[in-house]
């Protein structure tokens, strides 16, 4: 998201107040180095939520951030994020901060319709890095809901998160976009994923995803089963 003078983000929030929700951290847990989960609470009656909507934060007096909730629940009034801290940009100097009774603005959800749930596949696939977590969370729920199969490839800098967060699937190390390629390869061969009854999401490095695309396409998987949205690009400030 582009920056706006600090008196600028002021009068958004005045002017577009619906747009906005007060929320507080309940919870905070760093479950590696550099991931940390944060459970908030506030009233989310009435806002629209589908997996893969985005939330958004005012990280400093001129900037946005988005971020992927998960367990979002407008029952109980909480839901969850998966901040990965590095770089020490604005976004993560925000999460890192972040502590037990904070309260802020949050920007309503709205929609990545890239990674709206689709239940006509039975296999469910997720591409990405640290960035996608939160989403992979929803899918492989939803995926549940329907007994349907949920997997993915992660390029991580900790391999030992995805079983934390009992997420099943494989990693890769980073910037070695061909070893993501060979893994799904795998899981084709291995019977894990059908190719053609398979949705793939892919997102986070706006480069590998780039790559990813363009190999799955070239393995045969049609256009209509990639559901691609990049979440950051490296130079590039806040997408």
């Amino acid at each position: 998201m582009p920056s706006m003078p600090k008196w600028m983000n002021n009068a958004v929030e005045n002017l577009l107040s619906s747009k906005f929700r007060d929320v507080s951290v309940t919870e905070t847990e760093y479950i590696s180095e550099n991931i940390k989960r944060v459970k908030f609470s506030g009233n989310l009656h009435g806002l629209e939520y589908a997996p893969g909507y985005a939330v958004s934060f005012r990280v400093n007096d001129t900037d946005y951030r988005n971020y992927t909730p998960y367990n979002f629940n407008k029952v109980t009034g909480c839901f969850e994020i998966l901040f990965h801290i590095h770089g020490g940009g604005p976004g993560s100097e925000f999460a890192d901060a972040l502590d037990v009774h904070d309260v802020m603005k949050m920007l309503i959800p709205r929609g990545r319709e890239s990674f709206t749930f689709r239940n006509r596949y039975k296999y469910h696939y997720v591409i990405g890095d640290e960035t996608v977590l939160g989403l992979a969370l929803e899918l492989k729920q939803e995926a549940g809901k329907y007994s349907y199969e949920f997997n993915g490839v992660f390029e991580l800098d900790n391999h030992e998160v995805p079983e934390i967060l009992e997420l099943y699937g494989s990693h890769v190390p980073k910037n070695e976009p061909h070893k993501i390629t060979e893994q799904i390869m795998c899981d084709i061969f291995d019977g894990v994923i059908r190719k053609d009854k398979t949705a793939f999401y892919v997102s986070g490095n706006g480069t590998t995803l780039q790559y990813v695309r363009k190999e799955l396409k070239q393995l045969g998987v049609l256009s209509n089963q990639i559901f691609a949205q990049a979440y950051w690009i490296k130079g590039k400030k806040g997408l």
